[in-house]
């Protein structure tokens, strides 16, 4: 639902867009084409930062003998990726695909655990007004972010999220919405907010 993303771009126009949860980084990519194709329509200094750990770690997890997810991760094409030395190279096909795409002057890569990267933006006073979350769906993770990162959103910015069907990720946006007394706008998969400016 790219519909969503370019709608909230235009809107907003953000100077920061943050991207969490970026895996091959497509998202990432297509908002730094958008800023280069418009930057004389407000994008002027915009820019990304792309927030991952790169490590594919559910991998591990959902492979465990008493995972119920063992055959999925064996025959998923999101699990079928190489590694190095029992690490994931998801990183290296991130920027190869940012080098391809010659985005590399739009996009700053961050690789960190999004606990780890929300408390790094608050202590750098960076505040972005346009962010689209991905990361991890498992709870309580996904309760947190949302929490961390609406702290740190700009007011009169937004947040797009993606995969809103799933039961967790559900729950996880329904109590930010309740507790903050927001508006949720809602497609298909996805969903977003906005931060009333203070």
């Amino acid at each position: 639902d790219n519909e969503i993303l370019l709608k909230l771009l235009d809107e907003i126009k953000p100077k920061v867009f943050l991207e969490v949860g970026v895996y091959h980084g497509m998202t990432s990519i297509k908002v730094a084409k958008h800023f280069r194709s418009n930057k004389n329509n407000g994008f002027e200094n915009s820019y990304i930062l792309s927030m991952d750990t790169w490590l594919l770690d559910i991998r591990f997890t959902w492979s465990g003998i008493k995972s119920k997810h063992q055959e999925e991760v064996k025959h998923h094409k999101y699990f079928d990726m190489q590694s190095k030395s029992g690490g994931s190279i998801m990183y290296y096909q991130f920027l190869s695909n940012c080098i391809k795409s010659k985005t590399t002057d739009y996009i700053i890569p961050i690789a960190t655990s999004t606990q780890n990267g929300a408390m790094s933006l608050l202590s750098h006073g960076v505040r972005p007004e346009l962010m689209y979350i991905d990361a991890s769906h498992s709870n309580p993770d996904v309760f947190i972010d949302y929490e961390n990162f609406y702290t740190i959103l700009k007011p009169g910015g937004a947040i797009a999220f993606d995969d809103v069907g799933i039961p967790s990720v559900k729950a996880a946006l329904d109590k930010l919405v309740d507790r903050y007394e927001l508006e949720l706008f809602r497609t298909h998969k996805q969903g977003y907010i906005y931060k009333a400016i203070e």
